[in-house]
Order: structure tokens, then C-alpha cells, then sequence
């Protein structure tokens, strides 16, 4: 589990909770990765998260950071700042470890990279839609990499069709990127539910979804985290979370929150094979 994720949960959904946030992190086993930097992907995430939760998180950690107490509202002005939060962001790994709320003391495990906020409130642990969630959110941060990654290579001025098209292939990965989001909302936000929704899956499924979830982590483990590899290792990913989104109920039942922006892509599609017919005119 990274600290970009720790950033986003909290147990509010608790009953006797009134904030819940942010959690304790207690830390059995931590990893380092290394990730290709993307600054402005990391100037626009910083403004969603709680900076002094992330600070906490670090303490918890006892992780030395080089990172002020407040943060500078010019940040991407700060190359020194954004480089320091890419490594406690992205290329901290929590393997093994637990959540504790900070109002009850209860903990949830964190086990193989994934936190599981409803271990004692489900009669089975929703492992998959929890590999789900973490697979959508791998998902987001690489199709933002392609996104930055195409925006750099934009075809010579002289080639109005190819420019045409660079334009549309971009728009269309900034759909995919906000349908991603969406999907994963959806989902996160009925995670109260997953424990149950699980249990109706069948013990063949199951043994497949386990499956799934192991070429998840493989796919995970595997990433190069070069740009020129994002399209191949985005298009690894969302064969893997499509096949996680069948062994989590909660994402069969979301497809009607991402209707209209899957009607955007299809017509994005067309519109984009339409410009591929025009440039060989």
C-alpha cells in the first residue's frame, strides 16, 4: 500500500466514528520501488490529499523526510519538494502492516500491499474488491503517465491529420483516465458492502478470482516504469482489473456511473478511426 492511498482512507465508516482520519500506520514490512517521476501528475495530486495526514503517516513510519511543515502554495516551483514527495508517495511500499483508527484503536491488516478496512465486519474478507480498488488506482497513475508521455510528442506542425489525431488520442486518454477515477469512487464508496457481495460468488469463481489477484500482484511486480513501456503495461493493467471487476460485485453494480463518460470514449473511437480513414485519402 503506498501513501498515496493511505492519504485517501479512513474508517468513518464506523458507527461509534466521527472523523476516523488519518489512520496509524503500523508497519511490519516496508519496500522501496523505484518510479519514473512525473511532476506534473504529482503537482496535481498533492492538492487532493491532506498534507499534515501525510505527515503523520511519515512520523508513524519514522521515515527521514526532507519536506516542510507546511506546504508552499508554489509547490511546482519547488523541485526539491516535488522530488521528496514522489518517493514518500509513490515509491514507498507498506507490504505487511495495519491501519489503526485513531478513535477506537481498532486495526485492520494491511497484507500483500492491500488494506482490508472490513475484515471483522464481513463474514468473508472482500479481497477482491479491494484488489480491484488497488488495481484501478495502479490503473489511474499510469494512464496519467501516457497522457504526459503523448503530450510530449507532438507530430510536426506540417502534419495537420497526424496532429489531428495526437489530439484526439489524447482527449480519449483523458476519458479513460476520468472513467477509471470514477469507477473506482464508485466502488470505494461501497466498500461497506463488499464483504457481503463477495459471499455470493460461487467457490469456482472464487478459486479463478484468487487467480486473478495473483497475476495482479505479477503484473504489479513486474512494471519497468519506463514511459516509452506505458501503453503496454496501461493496456496489461486494464485486462487485469477487468477481470478483478467480474470477482467484485461492486463494480458490476458502478457501470451505471461511468454510462455516460463510456458513451463519450465509443464516440471518440469513431471519430478517431473516421480521422485514420481521412489521413490515408
Amino acid at each position: 500500500m503506498k501513501l498515496l492511498t493511505h492519504n485517501f482512507v479512513s474508517s468513518r465508516f464506523l458507527k461509534e466514528v466521527k472523523n476516523g482520519y488519518p489512520l496509524k500506520l503500523v508497519a511490519k514490512t516496508v519496500k522501496t520501488n523505484e518510479v519514473e517521476m512525473n511532476e506534473d501528475f504529482i503537482v496535481n495530486i498533492i492538492q487532493k490529499c491532506d498534507y499534515t495526514a501525510l505527515l503523520s503517516a511519515l512520523k508513524d513510519l519514522n521515515e527521514e523526510v526532507s519536506l516542510p511543515e507546511i506546504l508552499p502554495e508554489d509547490v511546482e516551483n519547488h523541485p526539491e519538494i516535488l522530488k521528496e514527495l514522489h518517493r514518500v508517495l509513490f515509491c514507498i511500499d507498506i507490504v505487511e502492516g495495519e491501519l489503526v483508527c485513531p478513535e477506537t484503536g481498532r486495526s485492520f491488516p494491511i497484507r500483500q500491499g492491500i488494506p482490508n478496512l472490513l475484515a471483522e465486519d464481513a463474514e468473508t474478507e472482500p479481497l477482491f474488491c479491494t484488489s480491484y480498488i488497488r488495481c484501478m488506482e495502479e490503473l489511474e497513475i499510469k494512464q496519467h503517465e501516457c497522457l504526459e508521455f503523448d503530450k510530449s510528442i507532438r507530430p510536426l506542425e506540417s502534419h495537420k491529420c497526424a496532429i489531428q489525431k495526437w489530439e484526439k488520442k489524447l482527449e480519449l486518454t483523458t476519458l479513460h483516465m476520468r472513467r477509471t477515477e470514477l469507477a473506482r469512487d464508485c466502488a470505494q464508496k461501497s466498500m461497506i458492502d463488499a464483504g457481503i457481495a463477495e459471499s455470493t460468488i460461487s467457490e469456482t469463481e472464487r478459486q479463478q478470482c484468487m487467480t486473478t489477484r495473483e497475476v495482479l500482484e505479477a503484473t504489479l511486480n513486474s512494471k519497468q516504469n519506463r514511459m516509452e513501456n506505458c501503453r503496454v503495461e496501461t493496456r496489461d493493467l486494464h485486462s487485469v482489473c477487468s477481470s478483478l471487476a467480474k470477482c467484485c460485485p461492486l463494480a458490476q453494480d458502478c457501470k451505471q456511473s461511468t454510462k455516460e463518460i463510456m458513451e463519450q470514449i465509443y464516440t471518440g473511437r469513431q471519430q478517431l478511426n473516421a480521422l485514420h480513414d481521412k489521413c490515408l485519402d
